[in-house]
């Protein structure tokens, strides 16, 4: 629950705040029209008034929520992690909040590029596929595909676009990537084809070192990925847990580590202070 902070106010902006969670509420009846919102946003983390005025305290965004510890860890390690990335020639950024993440990876993406991506159900959940296409970019939507034969054309041209978007399956705090698949489409676009990769991955990705990282691929990723797909015949599928099969339906025939981007620069990788994706 988020915690109720009152302020005070004065021409000047914020004076002060006390922290009155055990009192009813706080009303501000009176709003000066010089309040420096944004001010009040900076200085008070942790605030939600409530207030008559609220709609416009809502267009300032001045309710914000209690970070968790957890997410306050994910502030500290994430911009560690960056540092990490961009001596391994990534280009990387970190972001607490979703919108100012979306907002930075499409600053990234020039109008004039088409536009495709693989099964990241991060890019998904974060609703970037979707926007791709309501910015009037050129999209290769292989769920768009009208049987299986053009699916996989549709996979092969995505190979080749301007700006591929993807999510990874672990990041190493010394800045390396990790990813395991099926058909290999998302891994070889990572490598080779797209003039750019942009890799958007929640903070629940870090890692501590490259053991770490192999582990959470196997223990984490793949067997919550092949809930998405109950048909498939995998040991994983039945118990959860990764049984190092050989089935014929295993998506997990490659295991990919990115230890540079190479070109300089070609991916560029985007942190998020939440837990997303698998």
């Amino acid at each position: 629950m988020a915690a109720v902070v009152g302020l005070a106010f004065s021409q000047g902006g914020v004076l002060g705040r006390f922290d009155i969670t055990r009192a009813y509420s706080v009303t501000l009846n009176v709003l000066p029209p010089s309040l420096d919102c944004k001010r009040i946003y900076k200085t008070v983390q942790c605030v939600k008034i409530s207030c008559p005025l609220w709609a416009r305290l809502a267009k300032t965004q001045m309710e914000v929520d209690v970070k968790t510890p957890v997410e306050t860890m994910y502030d500290k390690l994430g911009p560690k992690v960056v540092k990490a990335l961009e001596k391994r020639f990534f280009e990387a950024w970190y972001f607490s909040d979703i919108p100012e993440a979306v907002e930075k990876v499409f600053s990234l993406i020039p109008k004039t590029d088409t536009v495709s991506w693989g099964g990241s159900t991060t890019a998904v959940s974060i609703n970037l596929t979707t926007l791709a296409a309501e910015k009037g970019y050129t999209v290769i939507d292989r769920d768009k595909a009208a049987n299986p034969e053009e699916r996989i054309e549709l996979m092969r041209k995505a190979l080749l676009c301007d700006t591929y978007l993807a999510g990874t399956n672990a990041i190493s705090e010394d800045g390396q990537l990790f990813n395991v698949d099926k058909n290999g489409n998302r891994t070889a676009a990572m490598i080779y084809g797209p003039r750019q990769v942009i890799v958007v991955a929640g903070m629940n990705k870090i890692v501590r070192a490259e053991a770490d990282a192999w582990a959470r691929l196997k223990a984490i990723a793949a067997p919550a990925n092949a809930q998405r797909f109950p048909h498939l015949k995998t040991p994983c599928n039945e118990t959860g847990s990764c049984a190092e099969c050989l089935s014929a339906d295993s998506i997990c025939a490659y295991f990919v580590k990115t230890r540079l981007s190479m070109p300089k620069g070609k991916i560029k990788v985007i942190l998020i202070g939440k837990n997303l994706g698998f």
